[in-house]
């Protein structure tokens, strides 16, 4: 204008650009105003406030979760809100990242509803869901994921996150919850032993934990533990959708029985193992994903859930003062991977909600501290060094870190530092 001042808008297309007069643009500081509202509403809604030293990075972590939140334009494959990992390498909405968002944001019912019934969107014939969701979904393929589905779905029906989702909505989500769970026993039980097998590292969710180096097809604890609360799940969600009381009582059956054979068939009567299905080979590791079976509680005896924490909490066990570590402090495979000794996002989240199914809840806040405290100090990494407390700094792009901020981890910090934060 006269007075040399300039604006340019700057509009990003996927496809092809539609020209628009400037008339049709608002100014800069109405869409500043209009950004910040809606971000400032998320956080007011999700988190308005946490306790004591987390406060400080409170609006840090909203942020990294409220800008990798994708909703439907038009263009993408994206049919309802989803929160994908992060920017760069793993810029995909993970579909066993979601139900553990879903309880995060909960405090949003709505958001938290269609997050969690996100990923059976993307679901085949045979009821297996795409593991990870980019702006073009990319159905089948190798990767899968553990189906935790069924444990989130207890968690927010105990805690009445769903009691206003309208019936026709639940039985919609009842009839692929269904298919989903009918999928492992139909595709992943391979010698029809009644326990299911992981086929691949990419479906196991902890892709480099050493117990892997055994081979595939191999029976694990943690998939069959998850898979038997998801029956339950079926069994308790189902009741609420109208099924009728032989089948639901059919559900619970089948997961005591799993849960049964799990126990005898994973606990040596002093650590849990995994097995190749074909060769019968052990593992000789200590895992935490071996210690899944935990988020099962009082459903597995009293005496395998105290030598189970006190193998976790040994000082050559798990704990640190920055959360657990994903291998055993003194294992000979304990190295700084992924899951082979490193602090990692879902082994923390996961592990405290064990702790607390297990009536040890103090033992949860213990590591929720510890974890949220590293994050606090260095940013929402999904991974950290479990010796030292502080990031994989070998994780970079283009020079910058934070590229590597997770919203995975932004939104466990949020709920931890909320549930147990001092």
């Amino acid at each position: 204008d006269e007075n040399g001042v300039t604006e340019l808008v700057m509009e990003d297309f996927i496809t092809d650009p539609i020209k628009r007069p400037l008339s049709e643009y608002s100014s800069y500081a109405d869409y500043v105003s209009a950004v910040k509202a809606d971000f400032d509403s998320f956080c007011e809604t999700i988190m308005p406030g946490l306790p004591g030293e987390f406060e400080e990075a409170r609006i840090q972590a909203l942020w990294q979760t409220w800008n990798m939140i994708v909703e439907p334009d038009g263009e993408s494959d994206y049919k309802r809100p989803m929160v994908k990992m992060m920017h760069c390498i793993f810029e995909s909405a993970f579909v066993w990242q979601q139900p553990m968002q879903a309880i995060w944001l909960s405090r949003d019912p709505k958001l938290s509803w269609q997050v969690f019934c996100s990923s059976f969107d993307f679901m085949d014939a045979n009821g297996r869901m795409t593991d990870g969701v980019a702006f073009k979904a990319m159905p089948g393929g190798d990767g899968l994921k553990p189906p935790v589905q069924g444990m989130a779905l207890l968690w927010l029906m105990e805690h009445g996150i769903i009691d206003d989702v309208p019936l026709e909505e639940k039985q919609w989500l009842l009839e692929r919850l269904i298919k989903w769970t009918e999928y492992f026993i139909r595709f992943r039980d391979k010698d029809g032993d009644g326990i299911c097998e992981f086929q691949s590292v990419l479906e196991t969710g902890w892709e480099d934990a050493p117990q892997y180096l055994i081979g595939f097809p191999q029976a694990s604890p943690d998939l069959n533990a998850f898979l038997a609360l998801q029956m339950e799940a079926v069994a308790k969600f189902g009741a609420l959708c109208g099924m009728p009381e032989a089948e639901s009582e059919a559900w619970m059956k089948r997961s005591r029985e799993l849960i049964d054979r799990l126990v005898e068939t994973f606990w040596d009567g002093e650590k849990w193992t995994a097995f190749n299905a074909e060769t019968k080979v052990r593992s000789d590791n200590v895992n935490i994903a071996l210690y899944m079976p935990l988020v099962l509680g009082d459903r597995i005896p009293k005496e395998i859930i105290d030598k189970s924490i006190e193998t976790m909490f040994a000082d050559d066990g798990f704990f640190t003062p920055y959360g657990l570590a994903s291998e055993a402090l003194n294992s000979d495979y304990f190295s700084h991977g992924f899951t082979r000794g490193s602090i990692i996002t879902p082994a923390e989240f996961l592990s405290c909600m064990a702790l607390e199914a297990c009536g040890r809840s103090d033992l949860a806040k213990k590591v929720a501290q510890g974890y949220c405290k590293a994050l606090k100090k260095y940013g929402f990494f999904h991974i950290y060094n479990a010796l030292t407390g502080e990031e994989d700094r070998s994780l970079t792009a283009f020079g910058e870190k934070g590229l590597f901020w997770s919203a995975w981890t932004s939104s466990c910090y949020f709920f931890l530092a909320d549930r147990y934060g001092e």
